[in-house]
């Protein structure tokens, strides 16, 4: 006569796909028990003790769902009034003194660099806006024009100098946002953990396209083509 000795694992799928097999032979649960700390306990209880774990890790992702809302909610009503600031800009050095401006006070940036096309980028008086000359850049910051996807998280040196001259040399983290057509917006942070790698930007996105409205209200016929050139 052959035995059948099931694995424990055979026994666990078993019950998983039979999970009323405890209800209809309830006098089971009276002879089964689970080690505890404090000695044995039934199956029910241990049941109870599970249910209430998953109930407070459950509450935990609520609140903490709950509270991204809330800063995301916070994070638009902040990025509203920088594009209403930056759209209702009267002149260009205007324009960037509202948006440098929002970028400290709104999100804590320690350093801003907007770096335009050469004819672009001569119009305005503040020296936190530098010429880009694309074809004079690494590879990696013409891909990004082109990709006009922002880039976050801790820069090699490298990157930061090309983008915020020796101030670079003073972050930890910064934000890089294409400009549509124009160039490049960055935002810097002294904190290495201001901005990471895996953070969401949309809102850079948005911010991104902002500007480029404004740029092209007034300088419309001269951008920088995804090839990297300049055009007029």
């Amino acid at each position: 006569m052959n035995s059948f000795n099931p694995s424990e694992q055979q026994i666990a799928d078993w019950l998983r796909e039979h999970p009323d097999f405890l209800l209809e032979h309830a006098e089971l649960l009276k002879q089964l028990a689970v080690p505890h700390a404090s000695g044995a306990t039934s199956l029910i209880e241990r049941q109870i003790e599970l249910l209430r774990s998953e109930n407070q890790e459950l509450r935990r992702r609520l609140e903490q769902l709950s509270s991204v809302a809330g800063e995301n909610e916070r994070l638009l009503r902040r990025m509203h009034r920088v594009a209403l600031e930056i759209a209702s800009a009267a002149t260009l050095d205007r324009m960037h003194e509202r948006l440098h401006d929002a970028l400290r006070n709104e999100f804590q940036a320690d350093a801003v660099r907007l770096a335009l096309a050469p004819e672009l980028a001569a119009r305005f008086a503040s020296a936190e806006v530098t010429s880009l000359d694309v074809n004079g850049h690494p590879r990696w910051l013409r891909e990004l024009l082109q990709s006009d996807r922002p880039i976050c998280g801790r820069l090699t040196t490298e990157k930061r100098l090309a983008v915020f001259g020796d101030t670079g040399l003073e972050l930890g983290s910064a934000a890089l946002v294409p400009v549509p057509g124009f160039g490049l917006l960055a935002i810097g942070a002294r904190d290495d953990q201001r901005f990471q790698s895996d953070m969401g930007t949309l809102f850079l996105e948005q911010l991104g396209q902002t500007v480029r409205f404004r740029l092209a209200e007034v300088e419309p016929e001269r951008r920088i083509e995804e090839t990297g050139s300049l055009s007029r």
